[in-house]
């Protein structure tokens, strides 16, 4: 919150009569006030001890002092203070208890009763001064749940508590808040105090809880057992109620000086949250993707995946007794899914055969330990080798078997609102081509195999004569080589996520049974269909299964093939696994139960692949193509270019950063391009009736968000350029390809000028479609020609919301940093600051899509040249110097050769200690991943800190 001089100067006229007006209350006794005035307070002080029972002050309350269970004393409240006359010296560890009486409610001005509150104190002294407040009785409450030993843990979970709620470096045990009913908030531990209890206030009226007793019971469940917040939607609450206290007229006159009030609501968002680990993951050449691999192999270094929330590269790890080196810390990303987990890779020193523990400890408390197992090669070898073998039969026949493997899909309506029809007349009928075909005895032994081709046919030449086989279609294409690097490679697969076991079950059409003829050499046909599994109406049909969903799904996989095949005929894909049940429902949850979320597509943590949506009257995906080319898009832009879009949730009509905003649109384009459809539809609702269908040749309406920050920009840009005359896939995605190497963000910018260097000829069409879309510059940093007019949509006073300035710099995306010249320092000397002169950077949420991790605004990209060869450190700091918490945003880097640097753990407020190498040029991006730490959604004054460090650290 920032306010003009004049607002300044009446704060200051506003605390001058607040003093005077206190210093006529006879003996001042509010108990509210600074310390210097708290002296005044009690005449006779050595036998008189008092008690502040505030959330404002109470009055007509009661207090009771318990030790060893006995009640010691009693006192009533008057304007929040009970006086207590000689308590023993010796009393010790007591619990002090208030409840009753009536406050003055800070948000709502409405007169209320207070619950019971409680605090403990070591009493050791009969003239003791301590508080009782919701802060105490939350921490209180946290003992409670967790079982802890109140005199040994009590005083380190207020410490906590007091960080997590804005009140850090200040002993709550002793600091008395102020009311800030009749006070204003003066910046010291008393003032602070009372803008936390009105913050507090201010949430009971924000979520309509009927006491502040139901305040202070949400807040304790959004708390680990260390008293600091573990749940984001929680802390959320109190972030907006800070925010929310501006705006009431009741609390914003005794607020304060902005100043405090910044420093106030950056010590809440720099407070570290507990950490919660999911799993650990050992990277293992026999670790799959279905479950944690917790078996690493003896003397040899190991590596392990850390995914949860709220991580940090602070944290200490441990294997057995050795410290592991954690680097690279980051979202764990999603495409179109709202994942808030994080994950960060450990490297662990070699241990010996056995058993050992690998220890997470966040502030000194213990937060997982895993049990691993260390193997030696030898078992490793032979633990590898193991597998179901299948019985095979002997081909010893002459006859044919042959035939065609079709699948039905249903019909599409290609209007603004998308329908599937079911009925005979409107089915698809579609070959199954490239796929594995299996000849198979009454034992399930193979007989043979082969693969259909391109019009789904398949022929056996060895068939057994007078005897009865099945045919099994199984949903995979797959190539491997003969020869290294010729040919194509890559292994597709489709498989049911909610099915058992590790191995999740491959989708497989099974015939029914067929009796070769008993003469040699016999013709035998048998044609295979695999049905929809839906009635004419869109009804699921009882006990039927939907067959063709899985090869609808690899029909579109296929076609990307076949092209990138075309492309380069030696093109290599890692393995993808495509997951599709009839389970996979869009809420969030456990994967293995179908819980996905949406379709989307994940390129890190257990569950590696694409997602499809299949529950019935609800969404199916699995013959939206351009939803499955959209997907299957992500996973190649992945492998075979680069994406450092940050993932989770977006839409059309909103602010989003560059990089999102390309890897959407960009998905949606391709997944046109690879079915050969200009409609993007997504069916959805009963009987698979509603849903939309998108023209990606359609003009944006006018009153679109438009430019480089849009997805739909971005997909009509790119499809228009992916199907200009002349040109098509191949000159496409040989520019999206050509982003596989370079220092830049994938962004539409780099992608504009790899496709205009290759094409020159359809330059003038480019620009064209580029004046359209509203992205002036086809330069890869986004480096916009001299004299470029602003963008109104999305300038600073576009953009500033209810802050007092709105950021300014939102079309920059690169800031460069020249570093200065520096040694290194010697031993644990602190790291030199090379970058004295970074330009400053604003933060903002405030457009509409852009309150989320993922928007314009919330990501600062960065590029600089190495001046030395050594090690440097990374951080970012806000207009007060505080550093920005690296549990609300991580930095990616990269070097010019379009490699990933690795970016360790390091203390003393950085992110992070990276490796350079003299006269490379380096880019980085601070990615922040909590829109809640930008006051107002808008906050000016930010910088980076380049330093070098120790080359021995």
């Amino acid at each position: 919150m920032f306010i003009s001089p004049q607002r300044q100067i009446h704060s200051r006229l506003k605390l001058v009569k607040s003093i005077t007006a206190l210093a006529l209350i006879v003996g001042i006794t509010s108990g509210c006030n600074s310390d210097k005035n708290k002296e005044t307070v009690v005449n006779d002080a050595s036998v008189e001890s008092q008690v502040h029972f505030m959330l404002a002050s109470v009055d007509n309350g009661t207090c009771s002092i318990i030790a060893n269970g006995e009640t010691i004393a009693t006192a009533d409240t008057e304007v929040g203070v009970a006086t207590f006359k000689d308590i023993p010296v010796d009393t010790g560890f007591a619990l002090i208890e208030c409840e009753g009486g009536e406050y003055l409610d800070e948000a709502s001005g409405e007169l209320l009763t207070p619950g019971l509150t409680r605090a403990y104190y070591n009493v050791t002294s009969p003239t003791f001064t301590t508080s009782v407040t919701p802060l105490t009785e939350i921490a209180t409450q946290v003992v409670e749940v967790y079982d802890l030993d109140p005199i040994t843990q009590y005083a380190d979970i207020l410490t906590n508590v007091g960080d997590a709620f804005g009140m850090k470096g200040f002993d709550l045990s002793t600091a008395i808040p102020m009311d800030l009913n009749i006070e204003e908030a003066d910046g010291s531990a008393g003032g602070r105090y009372g803008v936390v209890l009105a913050a507090l206030s201010q949430m009971q009226l924000d979520i309509e809880a009927e006491s502040a007793d139901e305040v202070i019971e949400t807040l304790v469940y959004g708390l680990a057992n260390n008293g600091l917040f573990t749940s984001d939607e929680i802390r959320d609450y109190y972030f907006y109620a800070m925010e929310n206290m501006f705006d009431n007229p009741r609390i914003d006159p005794n607020l304060g000086y902005d100043i405090d009030l910044d420093a106030y609501f950056h010590d809440v968002v720099l407070a570290p949250l507990a950490s919660q680990v999911e799993y650990v993951d050992a990277e293992h050449p026999n670790s799959t993707n279905y479950e944690a691999f917790s078996t690493i192999t003896a003397n040899e270094m190991s590596t392990f995946d850390i995914v949860g929330t709220h991580l940090s590269l602070n944290l200490d790890v441990t294997l057995g007794d050795d410290k592991c080196s954690l680097y690279d810390l980051r979202s764990l990303k999603a495409t179109n899914n709202e994942f808030e987990h994080n994950i960060m890779h450990a490297d662990c020193p070699a241990q010996n055969e056995g058993q050992v523990d690998l220890v997470v400890m966040d502030h000194d408390r213990l937060e997982s330990t895993t049990t691993i197992t260390v193997e030696s090669p030898i078992v490793q070898q032979a633990n590898s080798s193991k597998g179901v073998s299948r019985v095979s039969a002997v081909a010893s026949g002459s006859s044919y078997l042959f035939g065609t493997i079709t699948a039905e899909a249903p019909g599409v309506v290609y209007d603004e609102g998308a329908a599937h029809k079911y009925d005979s007349d409107s089915l698809e009928i579609f070959p199954i081509a490239g796929v594995p075909v299996d000849m198979i005895d009454a034992d399930g032994g193979v007989i043979a195999s082969t693969l259909s081709n391109d019009d789904g046919y398949y022929q056996f030449d060895t068939a057994p004569e007078s005897t009865a086989v099945k045919v099994v279609v199984k949903a995979q294409l797959q190539k491997t080589r003969s020869t290294p690097n010729v040919g194509p490679e890559y292994n597709f697969a489709i498989r049911d996520n909610t099915s058992e076991g590790n191995v999740k079950k491959l989708y497989e059409l099974t015939s029914s049974a067929i009796t070769i003829k008993d003469e040699a050499g016999s013709d035998n046909k048998l044609d295979i269909k695999a049905k929809i599994g839906f009635d004419s109406n869109g009804n699921v049909i009882d006990g039927v299964e939907r067959e063709s969903a899985p090869f609808s799904i690899l029909r579109i996989v296929k076609s990307a093939a076949d092209k990138l095949e075309a492309m380069n005929p030696n093109i290599e894909m890692p393995a993808l696994n495509l997951y599709w049940s009839t389970k996979n429902v869009a809420t969030s949850g456990d994967i293995a139960l179908g819980q996905i979320g949406t379709s989307f597509y994940s390129g890190n943590g257990l569950w590696q692949g694409v997602f499809i949506l299949g529950k019935a009257d609800s969404d199916t995906d699995e013959f939206d193509k351009g939803v499955i080319g959209h997907e299957f898009g992500h996973f190649l832009q992945a492998q075979l270019s680069y994406s450092d879009s940050p993932g989770d949730s977006h839409g059309y009509n909103e602010y989003k950063d560059a990089s999102l905003a390309y890897g959407e649109g960009y998905g949606t384009a391709v997944g046109g391009l690879l079915s050969g459809s200009h409609y993007y539809c997504d069916t959805s609702g009963e009987q698979q009736l509603d849903g939309s269908c998108d023209d990606l040749t359609a003009p944006l309406e006018t009153d679109r968000a438009n430019g480089f920050y849009s997805e739909e920009t971005v997909i009509k840009l790119m499809y228009g350029i992916g199907t200009l005359n002349g040109k098509g896939f191949t000159e496409f995605f040989d520019a999206v390809s050509q982003m596989k190497t370079g220092i830049h963000s994938a962004t539409i910018f780099t992608f504009l000028d790899h496709y205009l260097k290759s094409n020159p000829d359809v330059e003038t069409d480019v620009k064209s479609l580029m004046a359209t879309a509203n992205v002036k510059t086809s330069d890869p940093f986004g480096v916009y020609p001299a004299n470029t007019p602003a963008d109104p949509a999305i300038n600073a006073e576009a953009n500033k919301g209810s802050s007092s300035e709105g950021a300014n710099d939102l079309e920059k995306l690169y800031l460069t940093i020249n570093l200065s010249a520096g040694e290194a320092p010697t031993g644990d000397g602190d790291p030199v600051v090379l970058s004295n002169n970074s330009p400053e950077f604003c933060l903002n949420n405030n457009l509409p899509g852009a309150n989320l991790s993922n928007g314009l605004g919330m990501r600062r990209r960065v590029e600089f040249t190495a001046n030395y060869t050594g090690n440097m450190v990374i951080s970012a700091f806000n207009k007060l110097n505080h550093v920005i918490s690296d549990q609300s945003a991580y930095i990616e880097v990269r070097d010019d050769t379009g490699s990933a640097v690795k970016v360790e753990g390091y203390q003393d407020n950085y992110f992070g200690k990276i490796n350079v190498i003299s006269g490379r040029r380096y880019s980085f991006s601070l990615n922040v991943t909590n829109p809640e730490i930008i006051l107002k959604g808008s906050q000016c004054g930010y910088y980076f800190e380049l330093a070098r460090s120790a080359d021995s650290v």
